[in-house]
């Protein structure tokens, strides 16, 4: 069955909040996948979870070091391009 769409777009809505919140604060989380992401839904509200690999950046200074879910890596780290 699934969600339906309107709480699809709520959580969704609430995983990217958290993204952005964390950007704010310079901290990049490093393993976003499904698994990191905690349903809470009898009160309707996610949380972003296992910030082990996470780190603080400074805006225009690329991070070095690879790490994360290989499965969930994007395709131009997988193929070594910057």
């Amino acid at each position: 069955a699934g969600l339906d769409e309107v709480l699809a777009k709520k959580y969704f809505r609430q995983i990217v909040e958290a993204i952005l919140y964390c950007h704010r604060l310079h901290v990049v989380h490093r393993d976003l996948k499904p698994e990191n992401v905690v349903f809470f839904n009898k009160l309707g509200i996610v949380k972003l979870t296992d910030f082990g690999f996470s780190n603080v950046f400074a805006p225009g200074k690329k991070l070095e070091t690879s790490c994360g879910s290989l499965a969930y890596s994007a395709p131009e780290i997988l193929l070594g391009d910057s």
